[in-house]
């Protein structure tokens, strides 16, 4: 505000800050009439500082009154970062198939001026420190990351803002987050080591099965579902029913339709399709010898010059596979 002129001629100012909005400076000059600004000292953070100014003519004629000029704000002191910072969908450090990562925190201190909002940052890193750029406003606590790429390194990093401009120094962070969200591949190799050949017969009716070259991806193997049956295209459930490469079968029944099945499960979840080996052919039963037996050529218990005998049988049953006549 323009001071008004008295006909001596301005002489000077006296000034006052204070946190009173009506304060009137005391009848000391401060500074002469050639000044027209004024900085003040350093102030305390707050939200009630104001600047008064009376004027003195060169009679010596204070004016009773005071212009103020306020309230002025401060708040120099840098937030607080969320002191509660988690995944609602996600554990640290444990695999999971779910690509997208929500977070939520809460906890943030604005001091004075109160919160304006966060920089947030989903990266690799353990220790980054957003940028100086807000991202989202002061009401959001939560975040959604984009569709993560598969990996163990997956972090998310938020740092504050408050009302004044300040931000904090440094940020929290919240990870590993690890991702795994392929299927993993099943073995390239499986066969049997104690029925070599399929579509064979064979008396033994506990068949081994060995199997390798199964990958689980970013995860790793978690173990195998395995299912003896009788079908061809069974695909056995999603529970794991062993880690380990190799597997016996319980005592089969007779048939010609035994076929085992596999498939792979990764530390992430996730479950690749089946793989089959087979059919087996089983006979544990003990063959009926032939129900007929004569000669065409001799006659029991009767004497013969033919020193060559011809013999033929009939009858004999071995139930699941063909037995032929000599």
């Amino acid at each position: 505000m323009e001071p008004k002129y008295s006909t001596s001629g301005v002489a000077g100012y006296s000034i006052e800050w204070s946190t009173s909005a009506t304060t009137t400076p005391d009848a000391v000059v401060d500074i002469d009439d050639t000044h027209t600004s004024n900085t003040s000292d350093p102030l305390a953070d707050g939200n009630a500082y104001y600047f008064h100014i009376r004027t003195v003519d060169n009679g010596g004629n204070w004016n009773p009154n005071a212009v103020h000029y306020g309230p002025f704000f401060i708040d120099s002191s840098p937030p607080t970062n969320p002191t509660d910072l988690q995944s609602s969908t996600h554990a640290i450090s444990t695999w999971s198939n779910d690509d997208t990562v929500d977070v939520n925190w809460s906890g943030a201190d604005g001091s004075i001026s109160g919160i304006d909002g966060y920089s947030i940052l989903w990266d690799t890193s353990p220790t980054t420190i957003p940028d100086a750029v807000k991202d989202v406003e002061e009401s959001t606590l939560a975040d959604t990351s984009s569709s993560l790429a598969d990996g163990n390194a997956h972090y998310f990093h938020i740092r504050t803002l408050d009302n004044a401009g300040n931000w904090n120094q440094s940020a929290i962070h919240l990870g590993p987050f690890f991702i795994d969200s392929n299927n993993p591949t099943n073995p390239t190799s499986l066969f049997s080591t104690s029925h070599p050949e399929t579509s064979s017969w064979t008396n033994d009716s506990t068949i081994v099965v060995i199997w390798s070259g199964a990958s689980g991806g970013a995860s790793g193997i978690a173990g195998y579902s395995f299912e003896w049956s009788t079908s061809p295209t069974t695909t056995p459930d999603t529970t794991v029913d062993t880690t380990l490469l190799t597997t016996t079968s319980g005592a089969l029944a007779d048939g010609n339709n035994h076929y085992f099945h596999l498939r792979t499960k990764d530390n992430a979840g996730n479950w690749a399709d089946a793989i089959h080996l087979g059919p087996f052919y089983i006979d544990t039963s003990i063959p009926t010898n032939p129900t007929t037996l004569e000669s065409t050529s001799h006659t029991t218990s009767t004497w013969s010059n033919d020193n060559t005998i011809t013999v033929q049988w009939d009858g004999a049953d071995g139930r699941n596979h063909d037995h032929r006549s000599h």
